[in-house]
């Protein structure tokens, strides 16, 4: 049976029984469920095999070369991103395993949605299943670069709807470590309504 799927029907019944017992417009903003759901997700992403994922060979090959550098010499190694770099090489001083590392990614990937969910959506069954269901968290299982910036950039929409900017542009920075594209971010902190409406 399809791993993935297996998932999916996980997710149904545990939303279907959860809101048998409680009613469906109570499990909507219930953070129990919630965090029992992302749970789930982030234990299904920890454990999937390292070989899963669209560059996974080369994401494997980064962060073994990396294991064996010194600090130094992590800088000028490839074209990879600096931040992600680095990060690759702090995981590999704790523990040069990487399925370990991916645990570690999974998770940071994991809160940034869990937090944007949590915090912005006022129905979260309809929010997980976009999330599931329309490649976002498939998305997360390959590219991971862009999902550790991705997750930074979903925590940053506090600090701007809180018009803390200063917070808010660092935030986008560090996340433009881990992928450059997290830059184009920046536009919102001169509230660039195309992008605004998106988001708000």
């Amino acid at each position: 049976m399809n791993y993935y799927f297996l998932l999916l029907l996980s997710l149904f019944i545990i939303t279907i029984i959860w809101g048998k017992l409680i009613g469906f417009d109570n499990l909507k903003q219930n953070k129990k469920y919630l965090i029992t759901i992302f749970v789930i997700l982030t234990l299904f992403l920890t454990l999937k095999s390292e070989n899963v994922g669209v560059a996974a060979k080369s994401y494997k090959e980064i962060f073994y070369d990396i294991s064996k550098m010194s600090f130094l010499d992590v800088y000028s190694y490839d074209r990879y991103e600096i931040g992600y770099k680095y990060f690759c090489k702090l995981i590999s001083m704790i523990w040069s395993n990487y399925q370990f590392f991916l645990c570690i990614v999974s998770i940071i990937e994991m809160i940034g949605f869990y937090y944007f969910i949590k915090n912005y959506s006022k129905n979260y069954i309809f929010s997980l299943f976009i999330f599931v269901t329309f490649d976002t968290y498939i998305f997360t299982f390959g590219i991971l670069r862009q999902a550790i910036s991705l997750s930074l950039l979903l925590l940053s929409v506090k600090f701007l709807k809180e018009n803390k900017l200063l917070k808010y542009i660092m935030l986008v920075i560090f996340a433009s470590l881990f992928h450059k594209t997290a830059l184009i971010f920046l536009l919102l902190s001169f509230n660039f309504r195309p992008f605004g409406i998106l988001l708000f």
